[in-house]
């Protein structure tokens, strides 16, 4: 028995163990050939499934890598083919109504405003209004001091009836004596005296009459009234107060209507024509529009400025605009119900002539389009033919793109009108 066992054991190490070494040795350097090959079927297999790699050609290394090649080929393809196209911003068309307005500061002032004054000297006796008063037409506003002239007035009236009385009583002799002498009772002379004796009592009459209507006029310039009705401006003095007739003793300012003038430049003046519709907010009524009219609109270009200046009327029935509030004015220079709307940045002009491109979302190309335009401003443009609402337009910058080119939309911009 250990003779056999002996022969066993030197069969197995000399012959067995080699052959097992060299056919590990073969199966190693096989699977290390393929580790690739293995990799991508796993790869395929997490793909395709099962039921379709084992259908295929499950071990052939060279079919799986060609296949591979061919779509990381196109993916490649595909994404260059994203790439090449041009990013753009869009802007849906709306239809909205719309108005454009052109902004302006000024400060309300009275139509009418009158400086007043007394038209003699004298002193201020009194003062019936105060400033920012509403003052009715033919309203008593101050008075001077009246007794001198008073007095005058009293003594030309006393000179007026002496006069009265003389050419009463010349007119009554002249009568007797012009009877006498016709029938030859008295002489010529005497005749003639008394006709001279009435001659020159009627003269002192008509000058008396003059002396005392000039004494009743002082007597009137004592006191100044309302040439019209208005609010009460400014006062230049008080009561107690000496004044000439070169003295400035208030301002009347007539506020029926209100007149509110501002400055256009020269790009805006040619939207500004006369009796177009204004807007005029004010902050004592910040809710409140009032509603004015461009009544002119000056022809000469002011100063450094290069403004033309523009007036505007407001009606004030109700007194409550006054002078010297701050005026925010909005021109209406155009105005459109159901007007299709998109950004003026989205027109392309070339000759006078206006296109926009339009997107195709589902093509990811964009169509130059000519469309006629209504009216446009800063930001916007109405829109009359060639375009649709809801059609989407590029906005913004257009290098790049022409009528057919591939874009790809980056954003999507909503209107704040």
């Amino acid at each position: 028995m250990k003779k056999k066992t002996r022969r066993l054991l030197l069969f197995i190490i000399f012959l067995v163990l080699p052959a097992m070494a060299i056919g590990a040795y073969i199966v190693y350097m096989q699977f290390e050939g393929n580790m690739d090959s293995f990799a991508k079927i796993y790869e395929e297999l997490s793909k395709r499934g099962i039921k379709e790699l084992v259908l295929g050609k499950l071990f052939d290394k060279n079919d799986i890598d060609t296949e591979l090649d061919n779509e990381s080929i196109a993916q490649e393809e595909r994404n260059k083919e994203i790439d090449a196209r041009v990013p753009v911003t869009v802007f849906t068309a709306f239809v909205t109504g719309f108005r454009d307005t052109l902004p302006a500061l000024g400060n309300l002032k009275g139509h009418r405003e009158t400086k007043l004054g007394f038209e003699k000297t004298g002193i201020i006796k009194s003062f019936n209004f105060k400033e920012g008063d509403l003052v009715y037409a033919d309203a008593l506003i101050a008075s001077l001091e009246k007794e001198e002239a008073k007095i005058k007035v009293r003594h030309a009236e006393a000179k007026l009836n002496e006069a009265k009385a003389s050419l009463s009583l010349a007119k009554n002799k002249l009568n007797r004596i012009t009877q006498k002498f016709k029938l030859g009772g008295t002489s010529e002379s005497l005749y003639e005296e008394a006709l001279l004796e009435y001659q020159r009592s009627t003269h002192i009459l008509e000058s008396t009459k003059i002396d005392n209507e000039n004494a009743m006029l002082d007597l009137k310039k004592c006191d100044l009234f309302a040439p019209f009705e208005g609010v009460l401006g400014n006062k230049y003095v008080e009561e107690g107060e000496t004044v000439t007739p070169n003295t400035l003793v208030c301002d009347l300012i007539d506020v029926s209507y209100m007149v509110v003038e501002i400055g256009i430049v020269e790009r805006d003046i040619e939207k500004i024509v006369q009796g177009q519709r204004v807007s005029v907010f004010v902050d004592a009524y910040p809710e409140r529009e009032f509603i004015g009219t461009v009544e002119m609109i000056s022809p000469v270009v002011e100063g450094q400025s290069r403004t033309f200046s523009v007036e505007i009327k407001l009606s004030n029935p109700q007194k409550l605009l006054l002078p010297g509030m701050f005026a925010r004015v909005k021109i209406n220079v155009f105005e459109q119900k159901n007007a299709l709307i998109i950004p003026t940045s989205a027109l392309v002009r070339f000759r006078n002539k206006y296109s926009v491109f339009v997107v195709n979302e589902e093509a990811g190309t964009v169509t130059e389009r000519p469309v006629t335009i209504i009216y446009s401003s800063t930001d916007y443009a109405v829109i009359a033919r060639g375009l649709k609402e809801g059609e989407l337009v590029v906005i913004g910058d257009k290098e790049g793109i022409g009528d057919g080119s591939p874009v790809k939309v980056i954003e999507h911009q909503v209107p704040e009108i």
